[in-house]
C-alpha cells in the first residue's frame, strides 16, 4: 500500500522555527496559513530542507524503484528490499517481483522528483505511481500535503516550455530558443 506521511512531528512549527531562526526571532505559536507555506514551495525557500516526508509502498513495481532510488536531489534518501539470493536461501527471485521501497524526502525533493515521474516521456508505470502518489496528497486531510501536491507535474507545465533537448522533448511544449 502506497503512503506518505511527515516525519517530523510537527513540520509547520518546525518549518515556522527556521524560518524565523534565520532573522533571530521566536515563534509566537506553530500557526501557517497553506498560502504561506506554498509560497515558501515556490521560492524554494532552504528552510524547506528541515522537512521531511516519509514514502511507502510495499507493493512497487521493480522498474519504478530503480528510478525513485536514483532520486537523490534535495536530501533524498532511498530504502528498497533487495534481491540478492543470499537473502533469499540462494534462489533466484522472480523478475515480476514488487518490491518495497521506502524513501525520506524534502518537500523540495519530492517536487523534483514528480517533475521527472510526471513526464510525458518517463515510463508509464512511473507515471501512474506518481499519479497514485500525488493524488495521495491531494485527497489527505494535510493542507500543506495539498499544497505540495499542486507542485507536482512535469517541469514544462510550469515553465510553459520544454527544458529538455530537442531529441528528448515529447513535443508537448515548444523548446526555448537558443539566443547565443
Amino acid at each position: 500500500m502506497l503512503n506518505i506521511r511527515w516525519m517530523n512531528q510537527d513540520p509547520i512549527l518546525d518549518l515556522k522555527i527556521a524560518n524565523l531562526t534565520t532573522i533571530r526571532l521566536r515563534p509566537k505559536d506553530n500557526a501557517m496559513s497553506p498560502e504561506s507555506f506554498w509560497r515558501k514551495l515556490l521560492s524554494r525557500h532552504s528552510t524547506l530542507r528541515v522537512l521531511s516526508l516519509a514514502v511507502f509502498d510495499d507493493a512497487m513495481d521493480d522498474s519504478v524503484a530503480m528510478h525513485m532510488v536514483r532520486h537523490t536531489r534535495d536530501h533524498c534518501q532511498p530504502a528498497v528490499s533487495s534481491k540478492r539470493p543470499d537473502w533469499n536461501g540462494g534462489k533466484e527471485r522472480d523478475p515480476d517481483e514488487q518490491r518495497w521501497y521506502f524513501e525520506k524526502f524534502t518537500p523540495i525533493g519530492l517536487i523534483k522528483a514528480m517533475e521527472q515521474r510526471t513526464c510525458a516521456r518517463a515510463e508509464i508505470h512511473d507515471q501512474d505511481w506518481a499519479a497514485r502518489l500525488i493524488y495521495k496528497m491531494e485527497h489527505g486531510m494535510d493542507p500543506y500535503m495539498k499544497e505540495i501536491a499542486k507542485e507536482c507535474k512535469p517541469r514544462c507545465e510550469k515553465l510553459g516550455w520544454c527544458p529538455e533537448e530537442l531529441k528528448h522533448s515529447c513535443g508537448r511544449f515548444p523548446q526555448l530558443p537558443y539566443e547565443g
